[in-house]
């Protein structure tokens, strides 16, 4: 085993090893030229100072890939002595620690995952200095604060910092990622849940070839056939929505909701992007115009999950007449008037929230339910007649603030997976159904 190269026990099943005699030492005593070190999912219940110091044995090592191995505290700036270490993937170990300053003397650093470790502290900028760094992934570290510093010229792909504290303004540097106008690899940007702020000028932008991100001015250049994922959910990005994030064409994937975005989007534009399978633009400050004429299936093709909480909605979007795929559609907090059509109950529905709205009565009797609807919530409209019939797998149903009236429905009683029922505010008389006790 003197030779090994490549070593690579790791499991992820619920069943997955554990390592404790032979320890975590013993096991590659004897192999010291190894270059690839695979372990995740395998149960190592190692202190920072040990596992750290037994990697630092190996000097040939380039790869060290150890997540879920019940690693602790704490993340030893010794290890950035290991000089050609390429790839660290240390993800859902609970580090509870800072990540080392020194980490930046990385010379060959190109894949760094800090994935759900509990980091702490203020990510060192310096890390992303690293000339040969692809991708980044410090994701879901919720005390892990940081600042994003004067990006230089390098080959950063992939950046994740999704679920922690960084926060402050966009540089204009960054415009200088290859990620950003000069790479065509770059698919996944995720900035969601943050604190970052202010406006990304267009001038990050200039040139862009290759990738569309958000920006709050107008610019022309962009386009993307490679971007897929966007999400800048829960941010505080703010000024009008750009008219050119109608360029985009590959997207699939695009979130920009609880932001303070304005300014008006005309879905016709965004409505023959054929791979994008959802949109949420909820919880800004944006008005978006739904309704275009001659809307046929061939808009929005690929859509099942749309999302259009508070987006000043005047009545239901018509292109949804035309589509048998929606799952998930949020259309609550708007300003929807009357009828709530038929055509809207589709049988793929899993979730439907069209509370907070003016609605006042269904066109027609409400029994085209899905069997996979687990979500409705019709609460605070002004919806009248008799309860509607209750779908039998639904888990969370909200009819409150209404004016609903007559008794309540027998099918009440077969809706077994029910875990919340609100008819409240209402006027519901006679008794609860009988049949449901039995």
């Amino acid at each position: 085993m003197i030779r090994l190269i490549t070593l690579d026990p790791s499991c992820f099943s619920n069943f997955g090893l554990k390592l404790e005699n032979p320890n975590l030492r013993k096991l590659v005593q004897n192999i010291s030229s190894i270059r690839q070190l695979y372990l995740d999912g395998v149960s190592i219940s190692a202190a920072g100072h040990e596992w750290s110091s037994v990697l630092m044995s190996l000097h040939d090592l380039q790869e060290v890939r150890m997540s879920g191995c019940d690693l602790s505290r704490p993340l030893d700036p010794s290890l950035s002595r290991h000089e050609i270490l390429f790839v660290i993937v240390l993800d859902g170990n609970d580090l509870s620690s800072a990540v080392p300053e020194t980490f930046a003397d990385f010379k060959f650093l190109t894949i760094l995952s800090l994935c759900c470790c509990q980091l702490t502290g203020t990510f060192p900028q310096k890390i992303f200095n690293i000339g040969t760094l692809l991708v980044v992934d410090v994701s879901w570290n919720n005390d892990l604060q940081g600042f994003f510093p004067d990006f230089p010229l390098g080959s950063l792909q992939t950046l994740i910092v999704s679920g922690t504290k960084f926060s402050g303004a966009f540089p204009r540097s960054i415009g200088q990622m290859p990620s950003f106008n000069m790479a065509n690899k770059l698919t996944l940007l995720d900035l969601s849940n943050n604190g970052l702020s202010g406006p990304i000028p267009s001038s990050h932008f200039e040139g862009l070839n290759n990738l569309f991100t958000i920006d709050l001015n107008e610019f022309t250049s962009v386009s993307s056939s490679k971007l897929t994922t966007l999400d800048l959910s829960r941010n505080n990005l703010s000024g009008p929505f750009p008219t050119s994030i109608y360029q985009l064409s590959g997207i699939s994937v695009l979130v920009l909701s609880s932001n303070n975005l304005n300014g008006t989007i005309h879905l016709n534009k965004l409505s023959e992007f054929r791979n994008l399978t959802t949109l949420d633009l909820s919880y800004n400050n944006l008005s978006v115009e739904a309704n275009f004429t001659n809307a046929d299936a061939s808009y929005f093709p690929s859509i099942t999950n749309l999302r259009l909480a508070s987006c000043n909605l005047k009545s239901f979007p018509g292109f949804l007449r035309n589509h048998s795929e929606i799952h998930f559609l949020d259309l609550s907090n708007n300003h929807i008037q009357g009828i709530v059509p038929n055509w809207i109950w589709k049988r793929t529905l899993a979730e439907l929230d069209i509370s907070h709205n003016l609605l006042t009565h269904s066109e027609g009797p409400l029994r085209n339910f899905s069997f996979n609807l687990y979500i409705l919530d019709l609460h605070d409209n002004e919806l009248q007649g008799q309860i509607p019939f209750i779908p039998t797998e639904v888990e969370y149903l909200d009819f409150s603030r209404n004016t609903f009236g007559g008794g309540i429905p027998d099918s009440l009683c077969n809706a077994s997976s029910l875990w919340l029922l609100d008819l409240s505010d209402n006027n519901i008389s006679g008794q609860f159904p009988r049949v449901c006790w039995k």
